[in-house]
């Protein structure tokens, strides 16, 4: 966790439903740009609680995968916060707009933002510098009940040793403070290139594709696409899927055409 190369430490533990729509009564009072949507005030606010239940056919819904999807999804709220994202899953009937969240263990968090506009569409690319509840590095406690005196006096002198050690005060304070998004700039995007995207979509079944796609594994990067089209909302979370799946081929679309294209990539 060093402050030239920020990584998220101990983020994975793993890596439907269809799409969720709001009340056409409310249709009137939604925001229809994104600049009026507000911002969530909790981390667990930003995605429908029925998508962690929504699993493949044949996959049975069972307390773990139900854990591992709302981990993932209150991950990626945390992050959304740091971005200062609007919420898509409510409050906003504008353009279409395609979200992608990339949660990497080992990188920078990365959040793509497709808005249509009349003349095609811009790609909003933004990173953080790390994830928000980055863990904080600790040292072995000497005041630790029980421990022999021989044991406690080397962990005084470790103690003291890294008080003066400036590479580790910088991880310290770079793991202390708050998450720092940064944006790059805005791609325009043109009709040709919106219909290609919105054709993935269809051939992939996205709008039918199960919400959380739940995998056992230690590390990787967590894949989130959102996709908000009038009422209709959807979004699918897939745990570092393979590069021939049609999720990972309409997520790398994005990817390509944003300035974090050359970003590590598992």
């Amino acid at each position: 966790m060093t402050l030239e190369k920020p990584v998220v430490m101990g983020l994975w533990l793993v890596g439907g439903l269809g799409s969720f729509s709001v009340s056409a009564q409310s249709l009137p009072n939604l925001p229809t740009s994104l600049t009026s949507v507000p911002r969530a005030d909790s981390v667990i606010s930003y995605f429908p609680a029925q998508a962690a239940q929504d699993y493949p056919q044949g996959q049975p819904s069972d307390t773990v995968k139900a854990t591992i999807c709302q981990y993932i999804f209150r991950s990626a709220s945390e992050c959304l916060m740091a971005f200062q994202a609007p919420v898509l899953s409510d409050a906003y009937h504008g353009p279409a707009v395609y979200r992608f969240i990339w949660l990497r263990s080992f990188h920078q968090p990365v959040l793509l933002t497709l808005e249509r506009t009349e003349s095609g569409g811009k790609l909003l690319t933004q990173l953080l510098n790390k994830h928000p509840n980055m863990g904080v590095p600790t040292l072995p406690n000497p005041d630790e009940p029980g421990i022999p005196s021989e044991a406690r006096q080397r962990r005084l002198k470790l103690a003291q040793k890294m008080a003066h050690d400036k590479r580790w005060q910088a991880e310290l304070a770079f793991a202390k403070a708050p998450a720092v998004a940064h944006s790059e700039p805005t791609v325009l995007v043109g009709p040709a290139q919106m219909q290609q995207f919105s054709s993935l979509l269809d051939q992939a079944d996205f709008w039918q594709t199960p919400s959380c796609g739940a995998t056992f594994g230690t590390d990787g990067a967590a894949w989130l696409l959102e996709a908000r089209l009038g009422t209709r909302y959807h979004v699918t979370y897939r745990q570092s899927p393979a590069q021939k799946t049609q999720f990972r081929q309409y997520c790398e679309f994005l990817l390509n055409l944003s300035p974090a294209r050359r970003e590590r990539r598992y």
